[in-house]
């Protein structure tokens, strides 16, 4: 059972699925300097400003938002206090990332599920912003549990390892000089 859970492991760690997301979402990115730019240049030079532009760029950064938070816990985008944890021996380091984890699942966790029934009411009538232009918001909607569920995979990707790693290290014994 190991094995299969090392393997399973192994191929999410190799990036596909938070490196791959982050492909298409950075792509969004353009979308929206594209449509600020486009926006501008219409309103400024033509007096002619746009109803969706705003919008778009909104939905658009929220997706950003939303699913980049897996890639940037991946390459360590996120702060950390490392002045205390340096100082801290293996078995208080695995102490703190247990319980680093189980605060990220909780957290993780409760997002998938709320997000996941706000995102099922909102598939379900096909929710739309409410505003003129009305578009569809329900898609927005749907990457706050995929986001986080991203999110809570990264953790446990993170963390098991690293926490596994520091219970198999001995302490270093310091010998005195005398």
């Amino acid at each position: 059972m190991t094995m299969g859970y090392r393997k399973f492991l192994d191929s999410i760690r190799a990036g596909t699925i938070t490196e791959r997301l982050a492909g298409y979402i950075s792509i969004l990115i353009a979308v929206i300097i594209i449509i600020i730019f486009l926006d501008v240049i219409l309103r400024s030079l033509f007096n002619k400003p746009t109803i969706w532009a705003n919008e778009v760029s909104q939905q658009s950064f929220g997706f950003i938002v939303l699913l980049g938070g897996a890639y940037t816990f991946r390459h360590g985008g996120f702060i950390s206090i490392s002045i205390f944890y340096d100082r801290f021996g293996h078995k208080m380091r695995a102490i703190v990332d247990i319980l680093t984890l189980l605060c990220l699942s909780i957290f993780c966790l409760v997002l998938v599920w709320n997000g996941g029934k706000i995102a099922l009411e909102s598939v379900l009538i096909l929710e739309g912003s409410h505003t003129y232009w009305n578009p569809p918001i329900y898609f927005l909607k749907l990457a706050i549990p995929i986001g986080a569920l991203a999110l809570w995979l990264e953790g446990l990707l993170n963390y098991i390892p690293k926490v596994a790693l520091q219970l198999r290290q001995r302490p270093v014994e310091v010998k005195s000089a005398r």
